[in-house]
């Protein structure tokens, strides 16, 4: 068997375990990996977070449909719990980037699971604010720029 880099290198991995959450940063870039609690997919689930680019990275939970395709009739629970897990967190999520599936903006996943949050912004004392009526919640953000409104994490 040929000997890869790791082998010839003769140095021991270091491997760093998470419980919750662990960020990682070169000073210049943040990602935040976060443990996707009460998924019934798997125990031990990750996401990743570009928070600069609010941008999600996930895996089995929520894999949107085909390009210009009705949202699914029957409402996948491990979607339901991953954006459960958004809002606990507190994550500003404006694109996903699944491991399965096409890039598209939360308000796709939303849409999949029922529910039309951030569905209208209005400002409110230089914050927006964002309520849904299905759920009690309230989300105030500080208002963004129209240099900011824009996702970079466009397809």
């Amino acid at each position: 068997m040929t000997r890869d880099r790791q082998a010839k290198a003769g140095k021991k991995p270091v491997v760093e375990g998470m419980r919750d959450r662990r960020t990682l940063t070169d000073g210049a870039r943040t990602v935040e990996i976060y443990y996707i609690a009460g998924s019934t997919h798997c125990d031990g689930l990750l996401m990743v977070y570009l928070p600069t680019e609010r941008c999600l990275v996930e895996a089995d939970v929520y894999t949107p449909g085909p390009l210009n395709t009705p949202a699914p009739t029957a409402v996948n629970p491990l979607t339901v719990n991953l954006a459960e897990d958004i809002d606990r967190l507190g994550l500003g999520v404006d694109q996903f980037l699944p491991l399965h599936g096409r890039i598209v903006p939360m308000a796709e996943m939303n849409k999949a699971i029922g529910r039309a949050r951030a569905s209208a912004l209005t400002a409110c004392a230089g914050y927006w604010y964002s309520s849904n009526s299905a759920r009690v919640y309230t989300i105030c953000l500080p208002a963004p720029s129209m240099s900011t409104r824009r996702s970079p994490c466009t397809a």
